[in-house]
């Protein structure tokens, strides 16, 4: 081995997935093979070892992106207090948001193109609704309970948290506040 380098393979590939990931978080919407091997401390070579093309190594990245935020899911108890699921689920899709707040940017744009992304974007906003619906089901004991529940999926979306943080300039904490104070007047009246 030269210089004294560990040829790990599972490492190796582990890395320049970390290194697409922390690109995309660090803002570059479409970095290049190279700037990925630096991050990564590879050869540009490996990137292509590991991944025959940049659209395999999206697809990975996609899928370790998908299950980082999916293990982060988990709805509150429907047995508790309206207010305790409503601050459970907005602690919740805060911790979402800032795993994903730069990354989704370019999953947006790369799903049309690249059908994993676009798959496992979509099972995530399912897993989420689903969520959401365990969480409020009482609440949604009425005729228009899927409109309902529509506005709760809205307000508690990354889009929403997006538009406050990084378009209007809040802060995590005030855009909390404001998903809270929005699920509460549409399930307070429930």
């Amino acid at each position: 081995m030269a210089r004294g380098r560990i040829r790990d393979p599972i490492r190796t590939r582990a890395m320049i997935i970390d290194a697409l990931l922390a690109a995309l978080d660090a803002g570059e919407v479409s970095p290049t093979a190279k700037s990925i091997a630096e991050r990564a401390g590879v050869s540009l070579r490996s990137i292509f070892v590991h991944f025959p093309d940049l659209d395999e190594l999206k697809a990975a990245a996609t899928i370790q992106q998908t299950d980082r935020v999916e293990q982060l899911i988990s709805g509150a108890d429907p047995d508790l207090p309206l207010r305790d699921r409503v601050d459970a689920v907005v602690a919740q899709t805060a911790q979402v948001f800032t795993l994903q707040r730069r990354i989704r940017l370019t999953g947006l744009v790369e799903s049309p193109s690249v059908p994993i992304i676009d798959e496992r974007m979509r099972r995530g906003d399912r897993l989420l609704r689903e969520q959401l619906a365990r969480t409020f089901a009482v609440e949604l004991e009425r005729p228009d309970g899927e409109q309902l529940l529509d506005l709760i999926e809205a307000t508690t979306a990354w889009s929403f948290r997006h538009h406050l943080v990084d378009r209007c300039g809040r802060s995590p904490e005030a855009a909390s506040d404001a998903v809270c104070r929005t699920l509460l007047s549409l399930l307070d009246g429930a």
